[in-house]
């Protein structure tokens, strides 16, 4: 369940067999949100698992707002532009509590 933030003081080097997945936090900052996930696991744990949902809810709602910005705003897989970014942002926090639980629970390395 280790959601690590890069260029915060974490650094990721997949182990032989793992994976990094990544998410571009799109709100300011210049955050990176990551996970390893073991290749090919069709049923990641928690952390990759939700970084890899925020990052296609990034992909939907840039596709809603219309990519690029001469497309019309569209509703995508039924939500318009301001509900996956509300998802987008709900992702973010949830990211954020993740880490938030090493400070808790400790980190296990």
């Amino acid at each position: 369940n280790n959601v690590y933030r890069l260029g915060a003081g974490d650094n990721l080097t997949p182990a032989d067999g793992f994976e990094v997945v990544r998410f571009d936090d799109p709100f300011g900052g210049g955050y990176v949100y990551a996970a390893m996930q073991k290749i090919g696991d069709p049923a990641p744990p928690a952390a990759p698992y939700m970084v890899k949902q925020a990052a296609l809810y990034a992909q939907k709602w840039a596709q809603a707002k219309g990519n690029p910005p001469t497309v019309p705003p569209q509703v995508v897989d039924g939500l318009d532009a301001a509900q996956w970014e509300e998802k987008v942002r709900d992702a973010t926090r949830t990211m954020e509590m993740m880490r938030g639980m090493y400070d808790i629970f400790g980190r296990v390395w």
